[in-house]
């Protein structure tokens, strides 16, 4: 499994470029899409299409391929192959036949746009793309919406409007980010609640480009350190001083050398 490129050719790493160079055949998700890339790099490698409509009736040609001793190698059409589409159905007849794997790591969309976001990254949640079924779309938002970790999501351009107004009906206005082009000659990162979003998507005709939205995680009620007493107590009946002032930590955003010393003072009195 071999990471490629988001969109700038020369982020393609010398290990991925050697990779590509010693596969006697490629599959990837499209051919045209991955022609290019190894046309730039002087490759030239037998390749197969290998999607999510083609997947099924593909696995076992592919493993049939590894178990005859042929090295495979296993692309999409930007980033890293299994994230956001097909391939874990391959690792896993890999992993039950014993037969070898390796991932060739490389550029991530989600975790680029993350970093530019200005959003946490403490904690994170990739989410990929929402479905397309209102029922199974509101389940899933649902159970998003008391997490603490920012939310990575994948879009379509023509879908991006209607997708951040999903998300602020779901999460309130909170502080998202919408990345597009990333890596590339007009990558794009917008910055602002929803309803800031919104209103510069609507005002700035058509949208292009591959779409990440980082959305933040619910923000924790502001917690004082006499609010915070009660449940360090609490922790500290079944965890180290230590343990138990990190856990609160997370939970409550108070930093841990001050309950740290509440911990001690609370420990020492018990």
């Amino acid at each position: 499994m071999i990471g490629t490129p988001i969109g700038n050719l020369a982020d393609m790493s010398l290990r991925g470029l050697a990779a590509l160079m010693s596969m006697d055949v490629i599959f990837c998700e499209d051919t045209r899409v991955t022609q290019t890339l190894l046309k730039a790099y002087g490759i030239s490698k037998p390749l197969k299409p290998y999607h999510r409509h083609n997947a099924a009736s593909t696995n076992q040609a592919l493993i049939t391929c590894v178990q005859g001793g042929q090295a495979v190698g296993l692309v999409s059409d930007a980033g890293l192959p299994l994230v956001s589409d097909p391939g874990a159905d391959i690792v896993s007849l890999c992993i039950a036949h014993n037969l070898p794997l390796t991932v060739i790591p490389g550029p991530s969309a989600g975790i680029t746009a993350l970093m530019a976001s200005g959003l946490s990254v403490d904690q994170f949640h990739f989410v990929g793309f929402l479905p397309t079924q209102d029922k199974e779309r509101n389940v899933l938002l649902a159970s998003l919406k008391g997490g603490l970790a920012s939310l990575i999501f994948y879009e379509a351009p023509h879908r991006l409007l209607k997708t951040l107004s999903i998300l602020q009906e779901a999460f309130g206005d909170r502080r998202a980010a919408v990345a597009r082009e990333l890596t590339k000659k007009f990558e794009e990162v917008q910055r602002g609640d929803f309803h800031h979003l919104i209103t510069h998507y609507e005002n700035n005709g058509t949208i292009k480009g591959e779409i990440v939205i980082v959305v933040e995680g619910l923000q924790t009620v502001a917690w004082d350190h006499d609010r915070a007493l009660p449940l360090l107590s609490f922790a500290l009946q079944s965890l180290r001083v230590k343990d138990a002032s990190q856990l609160i930590s997370l939970l409550t955003g108070i930093p841990r050398k001050d309950l740290y010393e509440k911990a001690l003072e609370i420990a020492g009195n018990t």
